[in-house]
């Protein structure tokens, strides 16, 4: 008879401490929603774990877990089975042991401590047949609980998950999985929708234990894990380097501020083909839409109806949503921008420089010249200029040439200066305003720059929220505050967090 985990789904929060002082100060910061706490005792004593179980006001999951399952054991194997055996006799609520370990063959089938042990394999291959196959194995050796956490290479890879918790849930077994990595983190926020009886989340930024873990916090109150159901809208922002991004938290904030039962989880990917088979209305994760940042406005655009007429000039987009089989894209990058533009001036008349000929720059282009600016376009690759500009009615000149030119409203709609860096010579700051799409902590040397003489400037944070807003608006069909997103964000990134 299996031993019950803890009734419902449950978020972990996992704590590595390297001596017994952070472990006490880890477990007392562990938020109180976490149903259980995982101890990683990898550097602990066996007195300084009984101490700690017995002085827990939560039950643990003690883990010891070697360096070449992913942790930092580096002992002997009677070592660690005296470590285990330690929590075990302490009290501890489970104890995770690595399948193929020395303990897990004598502990499984202790008449008394078996079903206190959480069975585990970590970094399985995220193949559908494989995982089940490994799954079936596992439940036939364990009383307790089980563990099946795989290391995702792809996002097409990660409704192997799913479909592994699927076919526990018919079983009525307590199976607890995900994937690692940046590529698989959105199964670390699912998972409990699909059936897993936890999630495992990190103390803090910094001290996550697992590549792509999440603070426990964040699950628990910007994502809200434990209350994803069968009726929440699922959207997603696909990128090749959104891990970091406060996007989710801004949506997030929208979502609380119009009562609506919505998520939004960031999809880091190199593929866009790979993420595709995520929006397959059969298999993939049931999305009603999602977001497009670098590289793929392109590729969305060509994969897609457009439905206003920025996409359809510019063949990018930022926004999709899905009905069925249909896709219809927007692009909000270039009407938010100028809705901040008008906070300061009328952009009629006014000689506006983009940098860049992508399509974040070739939006804003459209827009400001729809809106009476005269825009040129500058890039290093001048061809790139000419048909950005050749799509939007703009001019094109090459990036050398903007040093000298007279502009009004200067914008820079690359990354360039997200190192920290400056990409252009302060002098050749003598316009009205600057306008800058990269976004940090701390304002960046174009931004500081520009206010140091004098200059009005919009920055990468005012912009991200500004074309959320209008996102949100085709998403949702709800209207939010940009106040509200704003502010998400700015507290996401000044956080550490972002």
């Amino acid at each position: 008879m299996r031993d019950p985990v803890p009734s419902g789904p449950l978020v972990v929060c996992s704590v590595l401490p390297g001596d017994v002082a952070q472990a006490k100060q880890g477990l007392s910061r562990a938020p109180n929603s976490c149903g259980l706490v995982e101890l990683r005792a990898d550097r602990l004593r066996a007195e300084e774990i009984e101490e700690l179980v017995h002085g827990a006001e939560r039950p643990l999951i003690v883990t010891v877990r070697r360096r070449g399952d992913g942790g930092s054991f580096d002992g002997s194997e009677e070592e660690r089975e005296r470590l285990i055996l330690a929590a075990l006799e302490s009290g501890a609520r489970f104890v995770d042991i690595e399948c193929g370990s020395s303990p897990m063959a004598a502990l499984s089938y202790h008449p008394t401590f078996g079903p206190q042990v959480l069975l585990s394999r970590h970094r399985a291959a995220c193949e559908g047949a494989g995982l089940i196959e490994l799954y079936r194995w596992m439940r036939g050796i364990s009383e307790g609980p089980l563990k099946i956490v795989t290391e995702a290479g792809s996002v097409a890879e990660i409704t192997a998950v799913r479909d592994l918790l699927r076919e526990a849930g018919q079983d009525g077994a307590p199976l607890a999985a995900f994937a690692m990595g940046a590529a698989g983190a959105a199964t670390r926020l699912l998972a409990p929708s699909w059936g897993s009886w936890a999630t495992y989340g990190a103390l803090a930024v910094g001290s996550e234990t697992a590549a792509g873990q999440y603070t426990a916090a964040e699950m628990l109150e910007t994502y809200d894990v434990l209350g994803i159901g069968p009726r929440t809208e699922i959207f997603a922002l696909v990128g090749d380097r959104v891990s970091n991004s406060p996007s989710p938290a801004m949506h997030a904030a929208g979502y609380r501020r119009c009562g609506l039962d919505a998520r939004y989880l960031a999809l880091e990917t190199g593929s866009f083909e790979a993420f595709e088979t995520l929006i397959d209305p059969t298999r993939g994760l049931g999305l009603s839409g999602f977001a497009v940042t670098i590289p793929f406005k392109d590729q969305a655009a060509a994969r897609c109806a457009p439905r206003d007429e920025v996409s359809s000039a510019c063949g990018a987009v930022n926004t999709v949503i899905v009905e069925g089989q249909t896709r219809n894209g927007y692009n909000t990058d270039g009407a938010g921008v100028l809705s901040r533009v008008r906070n300061h001036r009328d952009p009629r008349g006014m000689r506006t420089a983009i940098v860049g000929a992508g399509g974040t720059a070739r939006s804003i282009a459209f827009e400001l010249t729809r809106a009476g600016s005269v825009v040129t376009i500058f890039n290093r690759t001048v061809e790139n200029a000419r048909e950005a500009g050749r799509r939007v009615g703009a001019s094109a000149a090459p990036l050398a040439e903007l040093q000298d030119f007279a502009w009004d409203i200067l914008v820079n709609a690359t990354p360039q200066g997200g190192d920290g860096r400056r990409f252009l010579d302060p002098d050749a700051l003598r316009g009205r305003l600057v306008i800058d799409a990269v976004y940090s902590p701390r304002p960046t040397a174009l931004i500081r720059d520009a206010k140091a003489r004098g200059l009005q400037s919009i920055d990468g944070l005012e912009m991200l929220a500004a074309q959320g807003v209008l996102q949100f608006k085709h998403m949702t069909g709800v209207d939010v505050e940009y106040e509200v997103l704003h502010a998400a964000a700015l507290q996401r990134i000044s956080s550490g967090e972002g």
